[in-house]
């Protein structure tokens, strides 16, 4: 189910106080990674099940997980252990591994991943578990975030309104280490791509907002009601400028409502010294409530008792803020704690009086789900019940995301949801993705370097939308472009002797140079097929062409045999160590390369720096 909500727990109370204090702003050209605690989806577990989609190695690049390959990591004797099968891996106190290759998958659970990870023990409710900490690219980051707060079939200009509080959101909160991927935070749901939302994280790309020249805490919510609140109306604390109480006329005003008998257990005729004969038979007449205060109360002093709720005499509010919105309230919860007994065998009923206190945490015991805001606007109170309604879903202090659909429906763009939502606040790109012009080739990418060298060089260019396509293969045509810049052919477009490659084709002109020089050649009907990929083989003949290799040494690879075109080039271009095959041996000859991995073996064959 999608998850429409920013709900506050008690500790994001805390984080959200704190962050009222003004954090140095670090200047941020680059994109920062995210440190995501994994727990909303994988829960605490000693056992984690792991598949690749694609080579893991340790941080000395030394390949521990395989492609396409099912592990298990168990919690043992205070250890991670990792196996394969039934096969022992090897022992850890801490495990790192990041994906060999950009693009790589690693599934966590039946749940896929990007990006790097480390295992670490942690504690949860007094037991050891495993926790994985995944690192992640601010962008990659927010396309799993995006579709898991916003569905993604909403308009694009709420989308992006949504990724950019997120990304602000995340900027902000990434200062203090590491967060979580659950409602504490925001919801992060791993590897998710869905058209409208990748488009929204893209065009948005690097844009926050800020007051004053700092990152507000872009804080958001289901549902206001049709009225923002304000943030010392619902934390307390100095009142931020950009946090107004107004009215929202595009949130549909999500009503809601809840009602509970006072009574929960009859208790006529039931046995408190032999309650062991009733205990498992007698349940409470609202379980949605009770179970909701039952497990408030198993996290607050009785983890691993068996409860019963017995009765809820008393719910009730104090008189609202400016925004309509109760602040504090009381409640009283009458229960029974199995095996808590006098002297004389009785069960003892057990009381929990909150009297005047904070509104949320009378929500919290009742349910966040269930009380799905602070504005109340009527609470019955009869003999036998209690029946509250109101507005909203969420604490209503910033952005709506309903408010910001209908918003979006109506034509506004995300600028003016945004100034709507955070009013005085400025919409300022923050940091750039990747390579100038190649946005899809980060730092982090294992040919970063090469790519950006042969840029410098006007050796390759990207796409017009502004993206390399550094995974996609290299076609036969963009090689010939590649190489004719690298040593000064003539790109002029002119007519070729190959029957498909038309004087219009941006290539022909490389292709004809090339064919001159003696670099490449078409195919024996005299085609030069130019949209085919280029394979390992075909590449090792280009370069060593082009770059008139000539020095050799023996080949030891398995895979290429003494009689193929392709010998003594492989030779060539391995005595000048542009490439050293697989570690199994292999050269792999019939391989289509990516742009990627040409652009690489093109710049080792320019400059030593990149052997």
């Amino acid at each position: 189910m999608l998850l429409l909500r920013r709900i506050l727990s008690s500790s994001l109370v805390l984080i959200l106080v704190i962050s009222l204090i003004p954090i140095s702003q670090v200047e941020a050209a680059t994109e920062p990674v995210m440190q995501v605690r994994l727990k909303n989806y994988l829960g605490n577990q000693t056992q984690i099940n792991l598949r690749t989609q694609g080579d893991y190695v340790t941080p000395d690049n030394k390949t521990l997980l395989k492609h396409n390959t099912e592990y298990t990591l168990k919690l043992e004797n205070r250890e991670l252990k990792l196996y394969s099968g039934s096969s022992y891996m090897g022992k850890y106190d801490l495990l790192t591994v990041k994906p060999a290759a950009e693009g790589n998958l690693l599934f966590i659970n039946q749940r896929p991943y990007s990006g790097s990870f480390q295992f670490v023990l942690e504690k949860a409710n007094n037991t050891e578990i495993i926790r994985p900490i995944n690192s992640i690219p601010m962008e990659e980051y927010l396309r799993g975030v995006l579709p898991s707060e916003m569905p993604a079939s909403w308009p694009k200009e709420a989308l992006k309104a949504q990724a950019v509080a997120a990304r602000t959101y995340a900027f902000r909160h990434n200062a203090t280490g590491v967060i979580d991927d659950t409602i504490n935070y925001q919801v992060y749901g791993g590897y998710l791509s869905f058209p409208n939302t990748d488009v929204a994280v893209r065009e948005t790309e690097g844009q926050v907002l800020k007051y004053n020249g700092k990152l507000i805490d872009a804080v958001f919510s289901a549902s206001n009601g049709g009225k923002t609140e304000s943030n010392a109306n619902a934390w307390g604390g100095t009142q931020i400028p950009y946090f107004i109480v107004k009215n929202d006329d595009f949130d549909p005003k999500t009503r809601w409502s809840f009602e509970f008998n006072k009574t929960q257990m009859d208790l006529t005729g039931k046995s408190l010294v032999d309650y062991h004969q009733w205990w498992s038979s007698v349940y409470e007449k609202d379980p949605l409530i009770s179970d909701n205060i039952k497990t408030w109360l198993k996290n607050n002093g009785y983890f691993g008792k068996e409860l019963k709720i017995v009765s809820i005499p008393e719910l009730s509010f104090a008189p609202p803020s400016s925004s309509g919105r109760v602040t504090k309230g009381s409640i009283t919860v009458e229960f029974f704690v199995k095996d808590q007994v006098d002297s004389a065998g009785s069960l003892v009923l057990q009381k929990i009086e909150v009297i005047n206190g904070s509104a949320s945490r009378i929500r919290a015991m009742v349910g966040n789900r269930t009380m799905l805001s602070y504005l109340v606007d009527k609470t019955e109170n009869t003999a036998t019940a209690i029946k509250v309604q109101g507005f909203g879903d969420g604490h209503g202090v910033g952005l709506s995301q309903w408010g910001a659909k209908k918003r979006a429906d109506a034509g506004q763009t995300a600028e003016q949801i945004l100034d709507f939502y955070y009013p005085g606040t400025n919409l300022v790109a923050e940091y750039t993705v990747g390579i100038p012009g190649m946005k899809d080739v980060r730092e982090s990418h294992r040919f970063y370097e090469e790519i950006a060298y042969l840029l410098g060089k006007s050796i390759i260019t990207g796409f017009p939308d502004g993206h390399f396509g550094p995974e996609q293969t290299v076609t036969r045509a963009q090689a010939a472009i590649m190489i004719g810049r690298a040593v000064g052919l003539d790109g002029t477009e002119r007519h070729t002797v190959f029957a498909d490659v038309p004087a219009s084709s941006k290539a022909s002109g490389y292709i004809a140079s090339a064919v001159e020089r003696g670099i490449i050649t078409g195919f024996p009907d005299k085609t030069y097929r130019p949209d085919e990929p280029v394979t390992r083989e075909q590449m090792a003949i280009f370069l060593a062409k082009a770059f008139e290799l000539e020095q050799e040494i023996p080949l030891t690879f398995t895979d290429v045999k003494e009689n193929s075109k392709s010998y003594i080039y492989i030779k060539r271009i391995l005595a000048e160590g542009i490439t050293n095959g697989y570690p199994d041996g292999t050269f792999r000859p019939g391989l289509p390369l990516k742009r990627s991995e040409f652009s690489a073996f093109m710049a080792r064959a320019m400059d030593n720096q990149f052997k």
